[in-house]
This record gives structure tokens, sequence and C-alpha cells, in this order.
């Protein structure tokens, strides 16, 4: 059986969803966000701009930000190539690309030099984002 390499318009809108679901569920509701289906044009663009991140592993999806005004732009492969497509990652990429954005206060407090005391409240409140949404995500699965 060959490998679906492409992904479709109704697994694009799936991601879509999840994006918008996770959004809500890490309070993020004050970010403009637009997903995107990328290209391989803006797929290598992406990659070289990350190479230093990347940890050997396929791009799946990424996020571009503009944290001062709160609006982000979610970009999706659009060819996974020989990785082939994998819903279970492309729906946990909707979720890794929102903690970025949940991230954006502490990394923006690095960038600042700001005080190791903030840091600590800031990465607290992190914390309790991430329980409170694993718990209410635990309490329903459990219904």
């Amino acid at each position: 059986m060959k490998t679906q390499t492409k992904v479709s318009q109704k697994q694009f809108e799936r991601f879509r969803k999840h994006v918008i679901y996770w959004q809500v569920m890490l309070g993020l509701q004050d970010w403009g966000v637009d997903c995107v289906l990328a290209d391989a044009e803006a797929c290598q663009v992406a990659e070289s701009d990350f190479q230093d991140a990347m940890d050997g592993t396929i791009t799946l999806a990424w996020v571009c930000d503009t944290p001062e005004q709160h609006i982000a732009t979610i970009y999706l492969r659009e060819d996974m190539g020989e990785y082939g497509v994998r819903p279970h990652e492309i729906d946990k990429a909707a979720f890794h690309e929102l903690c970025h954005l949940l991230f954006v206060p502490l990394e923006r407090m690095a960038v600042r030099g700001t005080p190791t005391l903030d840091v600590l409240i800031e990465i607290h409140r992190l914390i309790r984002v991430l329980e409170n949404t694993y718990y209410e995500v635990q309490k329903k699965e459990l219904k």
C-alpha cells in the first residue's frame, strides 16, 4: 500500500479544529491565530530558519508570531514526503505549536533579562495552565 504524502483538505480542516480547540483549552483566545497549508518553498524557508533547533526530525508545522500584537500564523506542511501523513502526529502538531504561543511571555522575559523571581513566577503560571488543561481533558475522557 502506498503511503499518503500530501495532506488533504479534510485533514487540514481537522488540524485547524485542533488548533482552535487547544487555543481555547490553553487560554490563548487573546491571540489572533490563522492556519496555512505550507507549500515546499515555505517549508524550505522555515527549515533553514529553524536549522539550529532541529533535532533531525521533519518539520510538520511551525508558528510565526508577532507577540506585541498577539497575532500568529501556524503553518502545516502540505507534503510530508516519505514520512507520510500521520493524522495523530498532525493532531499533536496543533498542540505543540499552541504551546509555543503559551511560552511567548517566558521567551520575552528571557530576551529582556527579566529578574529570576519574575521568571519563576511565570514558569509557575505556565505549569498551572498545563496542569488545569491536562486535568480538564482527563475529566472529559473519564466520562
